[in-house]
């Protein structure tokens, strides 16, 4: 539902809790400030997370997952992968029985069932990793742990820790589609990317 505000401003009512107005107000100054938001399809935020409210549709809850993939991962990202695990509080299983963590690679050689790896950050948020294939990491999140900022933030703190250990952009989109990515994160320059051509 649109409304118009006391202030002038355009309301969308997309179900989610809404920002204060005067956030909203100084955000929507910071979007007119930004250089060259009027002429880019994506606007980049160096050392600063999107919040979120940022992002449309981003934890929206329409029955989906959102994915995080990572991609041209090789051995030596998998075992950094496998480093970055013993920060974060996992559980495993496979073919649906709970089992000892093998190692990524040793998931990834072994096609005999379903593999099922949980990391559980605070919030609490679940990220899902299934190891499909060696070239890609992908793992998955239910928006329905998304129910504000605090959960969002563990999300986008995992993300940055992810891309960082493994030296490789990270994207967050719907799920199944890899090329229509909600937000990038480059680990270089520590820079979020918001694509605004996401639908």
């Amino acid at each position: 539902m649109v409304e118009k505000s006391g202030h002038g401003l355009l309301r969308v009512d997309s179900g989610l809790p809404q920002p204060p107005l005067d956030f909203q107000l100084g955000h929507l100054l910071c979007w007119l400030e930004w250089p060259g938001s009027a002429r880019s399809s994506h606007l980049e935020r160096p050392s600063m997370r999107p919040n979120f409210y940022e992002v449309a549709g981003l934890w929206e809850r329409d029955g989906s997952l959102r994915d995080i993939y990572v991609q041209g991962t090789e051995a030596v990202h998998w075992d950094r992968f496998d480093q970055l695990l013993s920060r974060y509080k996992c559980s495993y299983i496979f073919d649906g029985a709970a089992a000892p963590f093998p190692g990524s690679h040793s998931a990834l050689g072994n096609r005999e069932g379903l593999h099922g790896l949980s990391i559980l950050l605070d919030g609490p948020v679940e990220i899902c990793c299934h190891f499909f294939i060696a070239q890609q990491l992908e793992l998955d999140i239910s928006p329905e742990e998304i129910a504000g900022p605090q959960a969002h933030d563990e999300v986008l703190s995992f993300v940055e820790n992810l891309a960082g250990a493994l030296e490789l952009s990270a994207d967050i989109t719907p799920e199944n589609a890899e090329q229509m990515p909600f937000l990038t994160y480059v680990p270089q320059s520590r820079t979020w990317r918001i694509h605004d051509d996401c639908k």
